[in-house]
C-alpha cells in the first residue's frame, strides 16, 4: 500500500519496505532495472539519537570511509558518547581525532542545544517532517542535507530526498543516463514524480551507487 501524500509522518519498516521497493519499480523501469541487477537495497536504519546527529554531521561533504574513521576516533575519545563528554573535548582534541575546527564547532553546538533542551531529540519521532527540519536546523551546521538524513534514517520517513547528496545526484544521472544539462534540468521533476516515496527512491539510488563503487555504507 502506498502511503498518503498528505500523511506527513508515514514511515517505512521492515513490514513495507519490500513493497514500497515494488511500488516504485512498478512506476519506474530504472528502478526495476536497479532491483533486478542489485537486489533491494539494505534497510538502512539508525537509532533516533544524539549519536546518529554527530555521525550525519561528520559525514557532511566527505566519504563515507572518512567519516566513519573520525566516527571511530571520536568514539575512542569519550567514556560515555554523550553531549557532556563532547563538550569537554577542545579543538586541539577534536582536531586529534580528524575533526575540523568547523566541525568542531557543530558538533558543540548540537551539544549545547540538547542539554539546554532547545532540540529533544526524542520528541521528533512525534512531528511532522517539516517541523522535524525547522527544529533541527535551528542548530548551527545543521542544514536540509542533515535534517533529511536524519529523517530518513533515523525516523524512517518515507518521503524526504536529500537534495545536493553527491551520491545520489551522481547515482541519478547515471542510473538515467542525464547529461549534466539534462540533469540540471529534469531532476527535481524526476524527483517529484516519486513522491510519497522519495525516501524509497533514494535508497534504491544509494544501492545502485554503492555496489556499482563496492563502498561500504554503515547505515
Amino acid at each position: 500500500m502506498t502511503p498518503s501524500r498528505d500523511d506527513m509522518t508515514q514511515v517505512f519498516d521492515a513490514s513495507n519496505f519490500d513493497t514500497y521497493c515494488e511500488t516504485l519499480a512498478d512506476r519506474e523501469a530504472v528502478f526495476r532495472r536497479i532491483l533486478d541487477q542489485h537486489g533491494r537495497p539494505p534497510l538502512w536504519q539508525r537509532e533516533p539519537n544524539f549519536t546518529t546527529l554527530v555521525r550525519i554531521i561528520l559525514e557532511q561533504q566527505v566519504s563515507l570511509a572518512s567519516a566513519n574513521a573520525t566516527f571511530t576516533k571520536l568514539t575512542q575519545c569519550v567514556s560515555k558518547f554523550t553531549p557532556d563528554e563532547l563538550l569537554q573535548l577542545s579543538t586541539e582534541d577534536m582536531r586529534a581525532c580528524a575533526v575540523s575546527r568547523q566541525k568542531t564547532r557543530y558538533l558543540h553546538a548540537l551539544s549545547d542545544a540538547v542539554l539546554s533542551n532547545q532540540l529533544n531529540i526524542p520528541a521528533l519521532a512525534q512531528l511532522s517532517d517539516d517541523v522535524v527540519r525547522q527544529q533541527l536546523t535551528q542548530v548551527k551546521g545543521i542544514g536540509q542535507w542533515t535534517a533529511n538524513v536524519f529523517l530518513m534514517l533515523a525516523l524512517n520517513r518515507t518521503d524526504c530526498f536529500p537534495s545536493g547528496d553527491v551520491a545520489l545526484n551522481n547515482s541519478l544521472r547515471h542510473e538515467f543516463e542525464l547529461s549534466t544539462e539534462q540533469f540540471m534540468e529534469t531532476s527535481q521533476s524526476l524527483i517529484a514524480r516519486w513522491a510519497p516515496l522519495r525516501t524509497i527512491a533514494a535508497y534504491l539510488l544509494w544501492h545502485a551507487y554503492i555496489q556499482r563503487k563496492n563502498i561500504t555504507f554503515a547505515g
